[in-house]
C-alpha cells in the first residue's frame, strides 16, 4: 500500500462507512477500514477481496491499539465515522456513547495529528 494515498476509515462496516470505503477505492486510494463490528460486517464483505483494502477489527475506545494502528498505517487522511448514533442508542448506553463519541474521537484526532495525517474528516 502506498503511504501517500493511504486513508483510514473508522466505522468502515457501517452503511455510510462502507460506501465511503468503496468511493475512496474507486478514486484510487488505499483504504484501511477499522470497525468494532458491533452492528455486523455485511457492508464490508464485497471489499474484503479488494487488494487495496485492509480491515482491522478494533474498537476505537482501545486507545493503545488505535495508536499502534495509526503508527503502523501512517495515513494521509482519516475519515472518522465510528460512533454510537441516534438518541435511542445513546440513551441505552450513555457511557459507551460518551467514550466512543467524545473521548475516542479526541484520542483519534490526537493520534492522527501525531502521525502527520494531513486531513481529518469528522462526520
Amino acid at each position: 500500500m502506498s503511504e501517500r494515498k493511504r486513508v483510514l476509515v473508522t466505522g468502515a462496516a457501517g452503511y455510510i462507512g462502507s460506501g465511503v470505503c468503496r468511493r475512496l477505492l474507486s478514486a484510487g486510494f488505499d483504504v484501511i477500514g477499522i470497525d468494532s463490528l458491533i452492528y455486523g460486517a455485511t457492508g464490508l464483505l464485497p471489499l474484503l477481496v479488494t487488494p487495496r483494502f485492509r480491515f482491522v477489527q478494533l474498537d476505537i475506545r482501545e486507545y493503545s491499539r488505535l495508536q499502534e494502528q495509526l503508527n503502523q498505517i501512517r495515513p494521509f487522511a482519516v475519515v472518522h465515522l465510528a460512533a454510537i448514533v441516534g438518541d435511542p442508542a445513546c440513551k441505552k448506553m450513555p457511557e459507551v456513547a460518551r467514550q466512543t463519541n467524545l473521548a475516542a474521537t479526541k484520542a483519534l484526532f490526537s493520534a492522527a495529528t501525531e502521525n502527520d495525517s494531513s486531513r481529518f474528516i469528522f462526520a
